[in-house]
C-alpha cells in the first residue's frame, strides 16, 4: 500500500460522509483487505476509520 492509495481512500471517505461507507470499496481503493487497511491506519493516524470518519 502507498500513500497515493490512502490519499483516494481519504478522498473516498470525504465525499460519502452523507452515504454508507463501503468498507469493500475501501479495500479495492488501497488494494489490501479491511483488516489489514484498519491496522494500517490505526498505525498511521492513531485513530480508526470509524473515528476518522465520525471526526469529519
Amino acid at each position: 500500500m502507498n500513500f497515493d492509495n490512502l490519499n483516494k481512500m481519504v478522498y473516498y471517505i470525504e465525499k460519502n460522509l452523507d452515504n454508507e461507507i463501503d468498507y469493500n470499496e475501501l479495500g479495492k481503493i488501497t488494494n489490501t483487505n479491511i483488516f489489514i487497511l484498519e491496522r494500517i491506519f490505526m498505525f498511521l493516524t492513531d485513530m480508526t476509520i470509524i473515528e476518522f470518519i465520525k471526526k469529519d
